[in-house]
């Protein structure tokens, strides 16, 4: 059974690890952080956030294990000119290592891209990947 923490733990160490060894010029952030300097990023980055949406119960014991629904964002943020095609060579490999898989106690399903977005010389382009742990109450 998982926690909130083990599961963005996990989440965390798995993005993290794979990230920092296959895009390590790439400008990680995560949610709840400093404000970032736009100058100092280069020409790409990516912000995350994950969310925690809903908690239900899943079993009818006398301590019941309840299921929480949740969702990584990432936010690929990139300067004005460098086209789409980075971008979505950046989805597919974040499609592929969050594509139903499991990661610590927790289950990633299908990802899905969101709207993209144009602001002040830098685009974004969302990507959600839900997921769900199991916990006992």
């Amino acid at each position: 059974m998982t926690t909130y923490v083990e599961a963005r733990d996990s989440l965390v160490a798995h993005i993290n690890t794979n990230l920092t060894a296959d895009y390590p010029a790439l400008k990680v952030i995560y949610e709840n952080t400093i404000k970032v300097d736009m100058n100092s990023v280069g020409d790409m980055l990516v912000l995350i956030s994950i969310d925690f949406l809903v908690a239900k119960q899943a079993t009818i014991e006398a301590r019941p294990h309840s299921r929480t629904l949740g969702e990584v964002t990432f936010r690929l943020i990139f300067k004005d000119g460098s086209g789409t095609r980075v971008a979505l060579q950046l989805f597919d490999y974040l499609t592929a290592l969050f594509n139903s898989k499991q990661i610590g106690g927790v289950t990633t399903r299908v990802p899905s891209p969101g709207k993209k977005q144009i602001i002040d010389e830098w685009s974004s382009y969302d990507l959600f990947v839900p997921f769900t742990f199991d916990s006992i109450s």
